[in-house]
């Protein structure tokens, strides 16, 4: 995955923190600027080890804040909660912008290597075990990125990303797993069992990067696409939670939403209606 990192963005100083909060302090690229980070830890019932993060890029210039959403390929095409719950977190980013008109947008990530839950940490903790390695399917594949790849999105989301968008890297194309474990065992000198576990509910065999119906534009960088994605009414979200209550509003919502236009919500809105 070498060759992808992207040059310094131009435009006014900003500073960003990683959402795994980094072990050595960066330098401040710019004077006057203040970085905040905030980190979420996804719980079990989303199948998956994965940060949410929102990071606030201020300039003391401009006294302007973009803020970032972090999402996940997993939001494309959801089919699990924690997949369905990044996909409302870009909706709801996407209305915050449309109703502030201020800077707010979203980064999808894939994997990102050797980050806090990252499958070659499993890997080498089983290896040190002595096995076996766990894989889901022989054919299971995943999109990757580093973790300089991943700083950088967020950097170059903050610099061109225009408000309510998704941003994606162009990751290249998506990796075997069984092949990473393989690979790791040949670097180890040690070869142990593989355990195929069979995919869970919610997981898929492969990843996507955008959904069915989503274009992605590439207008400022060559390797990042610009995503469109429609907002999640702030309204029609209080709307439904108060005729339906708030746990079953949150429940419709990650399961698809599907009462949404039985209750005069619409999870998706329609061309032409109010919000």
């Amino acid at each position: 995955m070498g060759g992808r990192l992207f040059p310094a963005a131009g435009g006014r100083p900003f500073a960003v923190a990683s959402p795994a909060a980094a072990a050595e302090p960066t330098e401040r690229p710019g004077d006057g600027v203040e970085p905040w980070a905030g980190t979420v830890r996804s719980g079990t019932v989303c199948s998956d080890c994965s940060d949410c993060a929102a990071v606030s890029v201020n300039s003391s210039e401009e006294r302007e804040c973009t803020t970032l959403g972090s999402a996940t390929d997993k939001a494309a095409n959801p089919c699990s909660v924690l997949g369905r719950s990044k996909r409302i977190g870009e909706r709801l980013v996407a209305e915050a912008a449309d109703v502030t008109g201020l800077p707010y947008l979203s980064v999808r990530f894939g994997n990102v290597l050797a980050s806090r839950g990252s499958v070659l940490t499993t890997f080498a903790e089983q290896l040190a075990a002595g096995g076996p390695i766990t894989v889901t399917h022989p054919e299971v594949t995943r999109y990757f990125m580093t973790i300089p790849e991943a700083v950088q999105l967020v950097i170059q989301a903050a610099a061109v990303g225009r408000p309510g968008e998704t941003l994606v890297l162009d990751m290249g194309e998506p990796v075997r797993i069984l092949d990473v474990a393989h690979q790791l065992m040949e670097i180890a000198g040690q070869g142990v069992d593989i355990v195929y576990t069979g995919l869970r509910g919610g997981e898929k065999l492969h990843e996507e990067l955008f959904g069915d119906g989503e274009v992605g534009r590439r207008p400022a960088h060559p390797l990042i696409s610009h995503v469109d994605v429609p907002a999640l009414s702030f309204a029609r979200a209080r709307r439904h939670a108060a005729l339906v209550g708030a746990d079953a509003a949150m429940v419709d919502l990650l399961s698809g939403g599907r009462s949404w236009a039985s209750s005069g919500a619409l999870l998706l809105p329609a061309s032409g209606t109010a919000p």
